[in-house]
């Protein structure tokens, strides 16, 4: 059984419902003890009522069914169990909040760190390279060599050998890892190789070409050298005896 309003704030009923079989028992027309006790004593029998925590109903069952048995219903029983809680809180507000406070000083253990196992690099060549590299370095720098030494005996610059001993190898073949394969410059050395054949290609054409104005130039200075010379001669022969 539970209230139910027909005008909230102005005019309550009475539901009553068979939980077990699921049906609709009854509606009564007020929400007060006398008229929910004359329901009691016209229907006998009564073995178990869930209710709220009205005292009308309360004083109702007392009167017409003082043998049946009282349950509060889930919703009330929650809401009872929050409302005691929050009371309870906050009586003793004063106790949790420094029972809170301490608790927050308290240190937690630290977890030990998780090892996890090496990434794996790609063997690829510049990998290989950095690897033997500075395996060659270290192992000249034991036998306690200079770096002008281990860099003239590599053929590598001192500061490649200092950057080799003083960085960890792991970092390195990570450097190395993100290094692009061929440099940054590798997609202009097609461009340089083309323009400097192609340059060759002009340099030798230029000098077919001044060859082949060379010989034309000759050949021109010959012939008027000749006709020049044909002249004198024709002029030599009228003008003699």
């Amino acid at each position: 059984m539970d209230e139910f309003a027909f005008r909230k704030g102005c005019t309550y009923g009475t539901v009553l419902v068979d939980v077990e079989a699921g049906r609709l028992v009854d509606v009564l027309p007020d929400r007060t003890s006398e008229t929910f006790s004359a329901w009691l004593t016209e229907h006998p029998g009564t073995e178990i009522i869930c209710r709220d925590r009205a005292s009308a109903y309360t004083k109702a069952v007392g009167e017409a069914a003082p043998h049946a048995l009282e349950v509060a219903d889930r919703w009330h029983v929650i809401q009872n169990l929050s409302a005691a809680v929050e009371k309870t809180c906050h009586q003793h507000r004063d106790c949790l909040r420094k029972r809170a406070e301490e608790e927050s000083v308290t240190e937690v253990p630290e977890l030990p760190p998780m090892l996890l196992p090496p990434a794996e690099l790609p063997r690829t060549q510049i990998i290989e390279r950095t690897r033997h590299r500075y395996e060659d370095i270290h192992r000249l720098l034991e036998k306690c060599w200079t770096i002008s030494a281990i860099a003239r005996r590599l053929n590598l610059d001192r500061k490649t050998v200092r950057r080799f001993r003083d960085t960890d190898l792991d970092e390195l073949l990570a450097s190395a890892r993100d290094r692009r394969p061929h440099g940054v410059l590798e997609p202009f050395k097609v461009v340089a190789v083309l323009h400097r054949r192609l340059f060759d290609v002009d340099h030798r054409l230029a000098e077919v070409v001044g060859h082949c104005l060379g010989a034309v130039s000759l050949v021109r200075c010959v012939e008027t050298l000749l006709d020049r010379l044909s002249g004198h001669a024709q002029g030599g022969a009228d003008v003699g005896p």
